[in-house]
C-alpha cells in the first residue's frame, strides 16, 4: 500500500452517478483531503492520485465500474488509483496489485494512506456535495446524518449485504452530536441516511422510532426525512411513528416498495403485504396531507407479467414521487437462480416502459424511468 505525502494532488472521479449513500462517502472522503490539507484537482491529468467510485447493483453496473478501473489503469500508468465502494469488495476479478481496494469495512485505510491529522472516523459531513437530488425531496442542501450502515435483509436481488456487510447502528447519544451541529447553524430539516434506516437499532438494542423520539425531544424545532426504510418496518413501527407523521415532525419518506404484486414480493423475500402497506399509506393521508412520499418500483423482475406490472402502477399514484428501475441481474443472488429459468421478449419490457413513459407524461403519477439498470 502507498503513502501519499501532502504535496500529492488528488483527482475524485464520479462515475457511476451515484446513490446517496456514496455521495456521503465521496463528500466525506473529499471534506477529509481538504481538512488534512491536499489539493484537490479537477482534471485527471493533473492528479498524482486518483479515487474512483464504484456500484454493484448489477452485473452490468458493475462490468461498467470494472471497465472504469482498467481504463484509469491504463491511461495512467504512473498514478496511484484508489478504487473504493460497493465494486471494490463484489469485483475481485480485477488484480488489485494495480490499485488499491477500500471497501466499505476498509476505511481505516485513508488513515494508513493518508497520514491524517484529523482521522478518517472524526470527518463531519454536513450537506452533500455530490448530490443531484430530486425536486424538493432531497439533494445537496440537506443536511444529512448517517445512522447505519450494512442490512440484515435478505432481499433476493440485493447485493447490499454483500458488499458492506451486516447492519452496523451508530449509538443515539453519536448521532445527536451530529444533529446538534446542524442545529447551531439553525438547520433544523435532518435527513436520516441508512442503507435501511427501518432496521436502524436492531443490532444495538434500539430502534427507529426510539431513535426519532429523543431526537425531537432534542429539540422541537427539528422536522426530519427519512431516507430510506424497508416498508416492513414502518408498517411495524406506525403506532409510534404516526404522532411524528401528524405533528409534522416527518415530512418525508422513501418507502422502496419493490413491487405491489404478493407473488413477485415472495420471488424477492419482501416481507409485507400490499393491503396493508395501501392501509399505512391512507392512514399517513389521513394525518398529514402535507407528507412527501416516495418509492422505488423494480420493473421486470423474473417472471413479471403484465397484470404483475400494472399492480404496481396501480400503488404508485399513492406515492408522490417513484424510481421505476428496470430489472438487471446480479449473478451474486438467489434472483440469479429465477433469471436463469424465465426469459422475455423485448416487446413485453417496451409496453412496460411504455406505459409508465406515458403514465407519467400525462401526470397521472409522478416519476422516472431508469433503465440504465438493466
Amino acid at each position: 500500500m502507498f503513502v501519499a505525502t501532502r504535496n500529492n494532488k488528488i483527482f475524485i472521479s464520479f462515475s457511476m452517478g451515484m446513490c446517496t449513500n456514496t455521495s456521503f462517502l465521496m463528500t466525506k472522503i473529499y471534506n477529509f483531503l481538504v481538512q488534512n490539507g491536499y489539493q484537490i484537482v479537477w482534471h485527471r491529468e493533473d492528479a498524482d492520485i486518483i479515487i474512483l467510485d464504484s456500484c454493484g447493483i448489477t452485473d452490468q453496473i458493475l462490468s461498467q465500474s470494472e471497465s472504469s478501473l482498467q481504463g484509469l489503469i491504463s491511461k495512467f500508468p504512473s498514478k496511484q488509483v484508489l478504487y473504493i465502494g460497493c465494486a471494490a469488495e463484489l469485483g475481485l476479478e480485477i488484480v488489485q496489485e494495480k490499485a488499491t481496494f477500500i471497501t466499505h469495512q476498509q476505511y481505516d485505510k485513508f488513515n494508513i494512506i493518508f497520514n491524517p491529522t484529523v482521522l478518517f472516523q472524526d470527518i463531519n459531513v454536513d450537506n452533500l456535495l455530490f448530490s443531484q437530488g430530486v425536486n424538493n425531496f432531497g439533494g445537496r442542501d440537506d443536511s444529512v446524518v448517517k445512522i447505519s450502515q450494512g442490512c440484515n435483509n435478505q432481499c433476493s436481488y440485493c447485493n447490499i449485504r454483500l458488499a458492506k456487510g451486516q447492519l452496523k447502528s451508530r449509538e443515539i447519544k453519536e448521532i445527536l452530536v451530529d444533529i446538534k451541529r446542524f442545529v447551531a447553524r439553525n438547520e433544523t430539516v435532518i435527513t436520516l441516511l441508512a442503507d435501511d434506516c427501518g432496521s436502524y437499532g436492531l443490532d444495538i438494542g434500539q430502534n427507529l422510532p426510539k431513535l426519532i423520539t429523543e431526537i425531537i425531544e432534542s429539540n422541537s424545532k427539528i422536522s426530519l426525512k427519512i431516507f430510506q426504510a424497508n416498508p416492513m418496518f414502518i408498517i411495524k413501527y406506525f403506532e409510534q411513528l404516526a404522532p411524528f407523521i401528524e405533528s409534522n415532525k416527518i415530512i418525508f419518506m422513501t418507502l422502496p416498495v419493490q413491487s405491489a404484486s404478493p407473488r413477485i414480493l415472495k420471488l424477492m423475500n419482501r416481507h409485507y403485504e400490499i393491503e396493508d402497506i395501501k392501509k399505512i399509506l391512507s392512514k399517513m393521508r389521513k394525518i398529514n396531507g402535507k407528507l412527501l412520499l416516495a418509492t422505488h418500483f423494480i420493473v421486470n423482475f423474473p417472471s413479471e407479467t403484465l397484470a404483475e406490472f400494472n399492480e404496481s402502477i396501480d400503488l404508485a399514484v399513492f406515492f408522490n414521487y417513484n424510481i421505476f428501475q428496470i430489472y438487471g441481474n446480479n449473478k451474486r443472488t438467489k434472483a440469479n437462480d429465477y433469471y436463469n429459468k424465465f426469459h422475455y421478449l423485448p416487446d413485453e419490457l417496451n409496453l412496460k416502459m411504455e406505459k409508465i413513459e406515458k403514465s407519467i407524461k400525462n401526470n397521472q403519477i409522478n416519476g422516472v424511468l431508469k433503465p440504465i439498470f438493466s
